[in-house]
């Protein structure tokens, strides 16, 4: 999972592989994994409006994105062209491993000690979400999880979570 700092830092650091770039912090601010980001169309984008399928499930993805993400993917153009060019050197669409292996490059550029992949944005997304106050359900809704239970392991990476929690019950005085 990665920090708010680096992500940060990735925004703007450069990387080789630009379009990676945008699609792995576009994928760290919706949610999407690889096979989204490798599919997703101009049209899946309207009015700043996120609206596509999880490749995994089919559950339907819709909710409003954050300026910072429209800004980054750009003007839209036509409704059925590809937003991310995410292709190796022969033109073939990006595989898993070969978006990790690029991920892992551009990481280790940025001295980031840990073993990023792709499906870590959907996990950065998840913990960015419980952080800055979401509730689980919605964290659930926003992930296209079929089940609530899947989204309950992120809260495994949050333990500061726990004394956030504390620090907001009301300051009672018993004197």
């Amino acid at each position: 999972v990665l920090t708010t700092s680096e992500l940060e830092l990735l925004y703007k650091s450069d990387c080789n592989y630009s379009e990676l770039k945008k699609g792995f912090l576009f994928a760290c601010g919706t949610g999407l994994g690889l096979a989204e980001i490798l599919n997703l169309r101009w049209s899946n984008v309207k009015n700043g409006v996120l609206d596509c399928n999880r490749a995994k499930t089919g559950n339907r993805i819709n909710f409003k994105l954050q300026e910072h993400l429209i800004k980054m993917i750009g003007k839209p153009k036509e409704g059925n062209e590809l937003i991310f060019h995410l292709v190796n050197e022969k033109g073939e669409p990006l595989t898993n491993n070969g978006a990790n292996f690029r991920l892992g490059s551009w990481m280790k550029k940025l001295e980031i000690d840990k073993d990023i992949t792709f499906y870590c944005a959907r996990h950065t997304f998840a913990v960015q979400l419980l952080l800055h106050g979401a509730n689980l359900k919605a964290v659930s809704e926003l992930m296209g999880h079929s089940d609530i239970r899947s989204t309950m392991k992120y809260l495994n990476y949050i333990g500061e979570l726990k004394n956030k929690a504390i620090d907001n019950l009301p300051k009672m005085n018993y004197e």
